[in-house]
């Protein structure tokens, strides 16, 4: 899980584009000063996340090898 924000501390939206190939969740959030209430919105790439990294984990965990090994990719489109 990552927190998606910009460089002078501003949060900005997920973008699903970015995470194309990857197993990160991005997620960003702003306060809604009108409403009193924190919108969260989340994306992720439900191939990688869902049961395709499912099975990777599985797999290293069956093999005694670090959970993570071979999901740390960083996308098809890196930031």
């Amino acid at each position: 899980m990552r927190i998606v924000k910009e460089r002078a501390g501003i949060h900005r939206y997920p973008d699903p584009n970015l995470l194309a190939g990857s197993n990160f969740c991005d997620v960003g959030f702003e306060r809604d000063p009108l409403a009193r209430r924190v919108v969260v919105m989340s994306a992720i790439d439900n191939l990688m996340k869902g049961a395709a990294g499912q099975a990777v984990q599985a797999f290293n965990v069956m093999h005694g090898l670090p959970e993570t090994r071979g999901l740390g990719f960083p996308g098809l489109h890196p930031a």
